[in-house]
């Protein structure tokens, strides 16, 4: 439920702060007073766009915040525990900072949090219906998916064989289409060959860039193995003067442990020198420099190189490549008994998914019959007592087998009559405004429940409708109120009746230009506003009567 809203120089606010109840709350306020603009912060705040455009001329930032209390919706807090969500007495608190400077952020609770988790919570938190939200109610193709949700129909099992069966039927496809088989078998020879054929054995890769290293520092290694090896063994050299060092710990070794012990570091020592002396004349010997050997080694590392990025791997072990492409190659080759094991699993599949898929279909059409039921009888509370409604719902079927999609095998439209001796059409066909508005309303007063969802907004659900009517929109929102926050903008007095709260957004001029305030009605205000909503700023006694009738009987 949203709790407050905070704004700062947002368009032309400079700083309000409302506070919402739970219950019936209405809205109202001359055309440009700033309404919408309160609709577009909340947008904002639960994960639209947001432009430079709306800070406040004058100022470097707008600045937004919601407080939500979170309550009675399990996939909310499912959601909030699954991205680790830290919850302050219950309550979600989103900011939105918009900044010229371009260093706008958002946060709940808090905490740096990114777009795409902001409009996850806001589809969870708050349902606001505008002109967008009639294209998506009038799309036939979402009709399934509102059938779904209100009957709370899962449909995960029937996506995970659709899944299967797609990946069976496009292996089939593809390994039945023997021209396609032709190329990928002439590609897959002639990748296998080249791999054979370059013969790149693991491991040498780094054994080519070793030998490479020492072969460009040739020069450095040589002289520096020379020097060593003379230093070792010339006259006066390191193992001439260790001998000597030897020799006189041998005189005195049989006097004294340590002696001994100095004896025997110092003819290790002695003798791992000598190793290493001959090592070095055999490297030495070994050292030489050839130029083609240089280059074919850079033609070889090209080579391996080439090949990792064309297969795409990180080492030089090319061992699972050349066993994939054998076992492309022979399942090409032997493909006949592939095709048949395939179609046996496809036809297998196909009846799993039919089976799911004819079990989905029935809760469907059992659920479009309550469903139906329920829709007429809002709208015959709204005065559309010749009003006929048909979910219809169509499996699909080409050459009597059935035609799958991810939702299964039904098509769902609504379909309506609004008068008797008219053809049963599509939504999208309604041309009375009035009559879109309240089936608007209808669907979303049942919808609405089925989503969870602690609060919805309506922006001028009331296009088209007065009189009576407008009394039955009033009431149908006053009654969906009693299971959650029902906050609405209107121009039509007697939906204003029914609230349990009214706001009044007034555009006033400043020494800085204009700024909107809000303001919440006490019990005469609300008389004084009404009135002022009938006679269209003219009030009379006759509107302020008319004002205190409406309340007193659409208010109890």
């Amino acid at each position: 439920m949203l709790l407050n809203l905070l704004i700062k120089n947002f368009a032309i606010i400079d700083d309000i702060e409302i506070n919402f109840k739970p219950g019936f709350t209405v809205v109202t306020g001359e055309t440009g007073s700033g309404k919408s603009i309160i609709i577009n912060a909340i947008n904002i705040l639960v994960g639209e766009r947001a432009s430079i455009d709306y800070i406040k001329t004058g100022c470097e930032k707008a600045y937004l915040q919601a407080t939500f209390l979170v309550q009675n919706n399990k996939k909310l807090k499912d959601f909030i525990d699954e991205n680790d969500i830290i919850l302050e007495d219950e309550k979600l608190i989103i900011t939105r900072v918009i900044s010229r400077d371009g260093n706008s952020s958002i946060k709940v609770n808090g905490i740096i949090t990114p777009l795409q988790i902001i409009k996850k919570l806001g589809e969870l938190l708050i349902d606001i219906h505008n002109q967008h939200e009639n294209t998506y109610l009038l799309n036939s193709s979402n009709h399934i998916h509102l059938v779904d949700n209100y009957g709370k129909i899962n449909t995960s099992k029937f996506k995970a064989l659709y899944s299967e069966y797609k990946a069976l039927k496009e292996e089939y496809e593809i390994i039945t289409n023997a021209s396609e088989m032709n190329e990928k078998l002439a590609i897959y020879e002639y990748q296998l060959s080249e791999l054979e054929k370059a013969n790149i054995m693991p491991g040498e890769e780094e054994e080519l860039k070793a030998k490479k290293l020492e072969i460009t520092n040739f020069e450095k290694i040589y002289n520096s193995l020379t020097n060593i090896r003379s230093k070792l063994l010339e006259t006066g050299g390191t193992l001439e003067l260790l001998n000597e060092v030897m020799k006189n710990f041998q005189k005195i070794s049989s006097y004294n442990e340590t002696y001994q012990n100095k004896l025997n570091v110092v003819t290790d020592s002695y003798y791992s020198l000598c190793d290493i002396a001959e090592e070095v004349s055999h490297e030495l010997n070994r050292l030489s420099f050839d130029e083609n050997t240089i280059n074919e080694i850079e033609e070889r590392l090209y080579l391996i190189q080439n090949l990792k990025r064309k297969y795409n791997l990180s080492t030089d072990d090319f061992s699972a490549v050349l066993d994939d492409l054998k076992t492309k190659i022979e399942q090409i080759k032997n493909r006949e008994e592939i095709i048949e094991k395939l179609k046996l699993d496809l036809s297998k599949k196909y009846e799993e998914l039919k089976e799911e898929a004819l079990i989905l279909s029935a809760k469907r059409k059992e659920i479009a019959l309550e469903l139906t039921e329920k829709i007429v009888s809002i709208l015959i509370k709204l005065y559309m007592e010749k009003v006929a409604l048909k979910i219809d719902i169509i499996s699909e079927q080409n050459n009597n087998e059935y035609v799958f999609n991810e939702n299964g095998i039904d098509k769902i439209e609504f379909l309506i009559r609004t008068n008797t001796g008219e053809d049963l059409k599509p939504l999208k066909k309604i041309a009375s405004g009035g009559e879109l508005s309240r089936i608007m309303l209808a669907l979303k007063s049942i919808f609405a429940t089925t989503q969870e969802i602690n609060t919805i907004i309506f922006d001028e659900i009331d296009t088209g409708v007065s009189g009576k009517v407008a009394n039955a929109l009033g009431m149908v929102m006053k009654d969906l109120s009693n299971n959650i926050q029902v906050i609405t903008i209107t121009h039509l007095p007697q939906i204003v009746s029914f609230a349990d709260e009214h706001l009044k957004i007034i555009k006033e001029q400043t020494e800085n230009g204009t700024n909107t305030i809000i303001k919440v009605l006490n019990y005469e205000e609300r008389i004084y506003e009404i009135a002022n909503i009938i006679s269209g700023n003219n009030i009379n006694s006759e509107a302020l009567d008319y004002a205190k009738e409406l309340l007193r009987e659409n208010s109890k």
